[in-house]
C-alpha cells in the first residue's frame, strides 16, 4: 500500500519449487517442562501446496517467503521458488524482501519510545516537535496536526512519495524542510477523517530523529530490530545488497522516478525485473515503507505487538498501537486504523464467510515487491507473507493457515453496512482541489450521478459512472477503473463538504468562483491496490 497501482502482464508459469525437506519449525529454545509439540505435517504440506498455487495465479511474483508464529514461536518458516525471476535461485527463510508499508508499524513504535522517554507527547502539534517545519501553501497547518493524528492517517495530506534514488540519510530531513515544505496541502483541517498519506510516517520518521539524534534507520535497528532479535531486517537498501541474501523485485521499473504533487501527473513505467538499481532507495519515503525483512522477523514482530517486550516498549504504549484510533470509513463500524495497523472486529474469510473475532492487519506494496501481515491477537497466531511481486494476492494462504494452525470458527453474521441514502441529490456540487487535480463536479439528474473532472478529461480520461455502495461511499469509473470516494460533513455543518480518495480530495465551492481558474493536467492514472480486508473477503481456496 505504499503506492496505489494496479498493471498487468500476460499469465506465464514460474519456477514455484519448495523443498519439503527443508526445516519448517524455528527452533525457540529448550521447552522445559511444556507439553510435546504438536504435529503439523499435515498442516504445513496443505499450506506449502496453497503458497504456489498463489505463486502460479500472481502477474509477477516468482519468490514467496512464509513464517507463522502461534503460540510463543515461530512454528513454520520457508522459502518457495526462485528469488530471481529469470534465474533458479534459491528462496530461503533467510532471504530478505521490501515489507512497504508494514514499515509504519516500526516507526510508529519508534516514535512511542520518544513518547515513553517523555520527550513528547502524543496530542503534542507537530509545530512542537519541529518548528522548523513550515509549509509555504498552509503555514498553520502542523500547529493543527498532533502527532496522534499524523501516525493515524488524519492529516488529510497530499499522499507526497517520491519514489527516486536519493537514499542518503540526510535526505529525510532536506526534503522534509525543502520540497515537501514547498508543495504540502491538506485537503482538509486534521482530524476530520482518515485517509492513508505516506508522509505521515515520513515526518513521524523526522520527529524520531529530532528527538533521538540519530539517524531514522539506525534507531529502528538498535532499539527495535535488535532487542526484538530480528536479526535479518535493515534499515537502508544498501545493507541489504550487501548482506546479498535477498530477492529480486518484479514489477514496475521507473525510468524517471516519481516525484509529484499531482496525482497521475507525468508518470511512466516498464513492466520487468527490478534489480537494486531499481528499487530506488529514498530517505524520505523510508519511513513510509522502505525497510528489508524476511517472513519470520515479520513474525517475530508479530509476536512482539501481541504479547511485548518490555525493553521495547512499556505495555500501555504497546496497547496505544492496536487501539482505534479513527474509523477508516464512515459507513461501517468496527473497521479502524490504530498506529500503523488496521484494526477490525470481525472479518471475511471467503465470499460467504464472516468470521466475529479481532483482526490486526496492514500489508505494504513497493514497486516490485508485495507484503502480507495479518494477526489473531486473541489467538496468539501471525502471518507473514513477502514476496517478489507488485500487488500480490496470498490471502488465500493466509486464511488456510489461520484456519489449520489457529483454527478459525465457523463463520457469523457480517457486521451491517449502512446503506446509501435513496436522495442522492445531496451530493451534486463541485469539490476543488486548488493545488492537486482541480475541478471535480457531481451532477444529478434525478435518477444517476455523473462526474467532471477537468484536468482528466483534458488529459484524455473519460469518466463514467458515480456508483453508491453505502452511505457516502461511492465508485467513480475512471478509464474503466473504479476509484472509491467518501464524503465527510463539515464541521460547520456543511453536508458532505469535504470528498476524499486516498490520491486526491478536495473542499465543496461555489463553482462560479471557480470556472476562470486553470486545471493541471495529469499525464494518466492507474486505479488504487485492495486492501487487506477486502481481500480476505474474495478468499478462493481452489490450488488450481
Amino acid at each position: 500500500m505504499l503506492w496505489l497501482m494496479l498493471a498487468c502482464v500476460p499469465e506465464g508459469e514460474k519456477p514455484v519449487e519448495s523443498d519439503p525437506t527443508k526445516e519448517s519449525v524455528v527452533d525457540s529454545g529448550d521447552s522445559g517442562d511444556s507439553a510435546p509439540p504438536v504435529d503439523y505435517t499435515a498442516a504445513f504440506e496443505e499450506i506449502r501446496t496453497q503458497v504456489n498455487a498463489d505463486l502460479r495465479r500472481s502477474d509477477f511474483a516468482t519468490a514467496a517467503s512464509v513464517a507463522i508464529w502461534y503460540k510463543g514461536e515461530v512454528i513454520f518458516a520457508e522459502g518457495f521458488g526462485t528469488a530471481h525471476p529469470g534465474e533458479e535461485v534459491e528462496v530461503l527463510p533467510t532471504t530478505l524482501f521490501q515489507i512497504g508499508s508494514d514499515t509504519k508499524k516500526l516507526t510508529s513504535m519508534a516514535l512511542l519510545q520518544q513518547v515513553q522517554a517523555g520527550k513528547i507527547g502524543l496530542d503534542d502539534s507537530l509545530a512542537d516537535a519541529l518548528p522548523n517545519f513550515q509549509p509555504a501553501l498552509d503555514p498553520a497547518n502542523p500547529a493543527q496536526v498532533s502527532l496522534r493524528e499524523l501516525i493515524s492517517h488524519q492529516t488529510a495530506w497530499y499522499d507526497y512519495t517520491p519514489w527516486i534514488d536519493d537514499p542518503g540519510d540526510e535526505r529525510l530531513a532536506e526534503i522534509a524542510y525543502g520540497r515537501f515544505a514547498e508543495n504540502m496541502h491538506a485537503y482538509a483541517p486534521s482530524g476530520t477523517y482518515w485517509n492513508y498519506s505516506n508522509p505521515n510516517f515520513s515526518m513521524a520518521g523526522l520527529v524520531v530523529e529530532e528527538l533521538d539524534g540519530r539517524a531514522y534507520g539506525d534507531i529502528l535497528e538498535e532499539d527495535i530490530f535488535a532487542p526484538l532479535g530480528m536479526t535479518r531486517s535493515f534499515s537502508r537498501q544498501s545493507e541489504a545488497e550487501a548482506d546479498g541474501d535477498y530477492a529480486w523485485g518484479n514489477g514496475l521499473i521507473l525510468p524517471n522516478g516519481i516525484d509529484t504533487f499531482v496525482f497521475g501527473e507525468e508518470l511512466d513505467y516498464e513492466i520487468g525485473v527490478l534489480d537494486m538499481e531499481h528499487q530506488l532507495d529514498c530517505g524520505f519515503t523510508r519511513p513510509a515503507g522502505l525497510i528489508w525483512s524476511t517472513a519470520t522477523d515479520m513474525a517475530i514482530l508479530g509476536g512482539f505487538l501481541m504479547n511485548g517486550n518490555p525493553a521495547v516498549l512499556d505495555e500501555g504504549l504497546l496497547q496505544e498501537l492496536a487501539t482505534p484510533q479513527v474509523p477508516m470509513y464512515p459507513f461501517i463500524t468496527g473497521q479502524d486504523y490504530g498506529f500503523g495497523l488496521m484494526i477490525f472486529d470481525g472479518f471475511g474469510a471467503g465470499r460467504n464467510r464472516w468470521v466475529r473475532e479481532p483482526l490486526w492487519a496492514h500489508g505494504g506494496n513497493t514497486m516490485g515487491m508485495t507484503s502480507t501481515f495479518y494477526l489473531l491477537p486473541e489467538r496468539d497466531f501471525a502471518v507473514s507473507i513477502l514476496s517478489n511481486g507488485y500487488g500480490d494476492n496470498f490471502a488465500n494462504t493466509a486464511v488456510l493457515a489461520m484456519d489449520l494452525i489457529a483454527g478459525l470458527p465457523e463463520g457469523s453474521e457480517q457486521t451491517a453496512v449502512e446503506p446509501p441514502l435513496a436522495d442522492l441529490s445531496g451530493y451534486a456540487g463541485t469539490w476543488d482541489d486548488p493545488h492537486g487535480i482541480g475541478q471535480i463536479i457531481l451532477s444529478w439528474d434525478g435518477s444517476e450521478l455523473t462526474a467532471s473532472v477537468p484536468s482528466l478529461e483534458a488529459a484524455g480520461s473519460t469518466i463514467g459512472a458515480v456508483t453508491p455502495a453505502a452511505l457516502d461511499f461511492f465508485y467513480v469509473n475512471v478509464d474503466g477503473y473504479d476509484y472509491d470516494i467518501t464524503f465527510y460533513d463539515g464541521e460547520d455543518g456543511t453536508p458532505h463538504k469535504y470528498l476524499r480518495n486516498r490520491s486526491f480530495g478536495g473542499t465543496r465551492v461555489d463553482m462560479r468562483a471557480q470556472a476562470a481558474r486553470s486545471t493541471v493536467r495529469p499525464a494518466r492514472l492507474l486505479p488504487p491496490l485492495k486492501d487487506p480486508i477486502r481481500q480476505l473477503e474474495e478468499v478462493d481456496l481452489a490450488t488450481e
